[in-house]
């Protein structure tokens, strides 16, 4: 029975999840924007396919709508966001950057870009990004947020801790910090911190998708560790679910915890949909590789794994061609 911690590194998971809760801060109009009601509705169609992982039908929708937006941040920023979990990093990266070159200050490209260059392990690139935007806007919790991660990519843990605790305190509701934190916690194994962080959130926000995942997934290795039924765990995890259907960590949690139940089937189709969301979860395609090799599935196994190894390959392939251009 396969119990090892899931997920990847912390900080690449870290960005990869919080803007999710986190809502933008209003934002002055971009210098271009979209000259027609049929390219402002194809930018928002674009942007809903993104979030439901649907990634190659959002480029294909963004280039054909390219000549009158091309000049736009959204459009780069959405983009090179798709091309990103496309797995062609070569391609994201000008679109990314061009649309923080239009827009330095939009909170949104600013996690985009996090993400992408913690993803391909640019890490001075990204802190060099952070802290020149928290020097530009100290008033933003979400560029504080930034900066906070870029202490854990540094393993500065403790002043990570604080700034996020200080977060909280300025504003009790802001949920990306408690999904920071508990996601610290994950980490260090503390797992009825994790527990009490959720259920702290959930106090406020009974319906947050994050509570209810942080909370499934402490109860999941609290019972792993006492011996003790997965069944609440699961019932947990699906609430975060439904509340949160998009959210790829949540199914790869259901994934594992269906694993260690030897329930394989639910197993694999919490895999499945972890990896439709998330094509870059390079955990989840060799969990995915393990599960259909013991069902006897030897070519969809291959074919997993062969995803899994070019992800490992691609990873840090890029970041020679960022520090140049990130720095502002």
């Amino acid at each position: 029975m396969d119990r090892r911690p899931w997920g990847r590194a912390m900080p690449r998971l870290t960005l990869a999840v919080l803007l999710i809760a986190c809502p933008a801060a209003p934002a002055a109009p971009p210098p271009q924007v979209a000259n027609s009601e049929k390219e402002f509705q194809g930018l928002e169609r674009a942007r809903d396919l993104i979030k439901g992982g649907e990634y190659g039908r959002a480029r294909d929708l963004l280039l054909m709508i390219r000549r009158p937006l091309e000049d736009s941040g959204s459009w780069n920023n959405l983009l090179g966001y798709a091309e990103f979990k496309l797995n062609r990093p070569q391609a994201a990266l000008p679109h990314l950057q061009k649309a923080l070159v239009l827009e330095p200050d939009n909170e949104d490209f600013l996690f985009d870009m996090g993400e992408f260059l913690i993803h391909q392990r640019a890490t001075a690139a990204a802190r060099e990004m952070f802290e020149a935007a928290a020097r530009r806007m100290p008033g933003s919790k979400r560029v504080q947020l930034l900066l906070a991660v870029g202490h854990m990519q540094d393993n500065r843990y403790a002043e990570a801790e604080a700034l996020l605790n200080a977060l909280l305190k300025l504003d009790p509701d802001f949920e990306p910090a408690y999904s920071a934190i508990g996601e610290f916690y994950e980490q260090a194994g503390k797992w009825e911190a994790l527990v009490w962080v959720a259920e702290k959130l959930l106090a406020r926000q009974p319906s947050s998708g994050t509570g209810w995942y942080l909370k499934g997934l402490g109860l999941a290795w609290l019972a792993v560790q006492n011996g003790m039924p997965l069944d609440p765990a699961i019932e947990t995890l699906q609430r975060a679910s439904q509340f949160n259907p998009h959210s790829s960590r949540t199914h790869f949690a259901l994934a594992k915890v269906f694993q260690w139940q030897e329930n394989y089937r639910l197993a694999i189709l919490e895999l499945e949909q972890t990896i439709r969301l998330d094509p870059l979860h390079d955990r989840a395609h060799y969990v995915l590789a393990t599960l259909y090799r013991r069902s006897g599935k030897t070519e969809l196994a291959d074919r997993e794994l062969q995803i899994h190894d070019s992800l490992k390959q691609r990873e840090g392939a890029v970041p020679s061609l960022i520090r140049p251009r990130v720095s502002r």
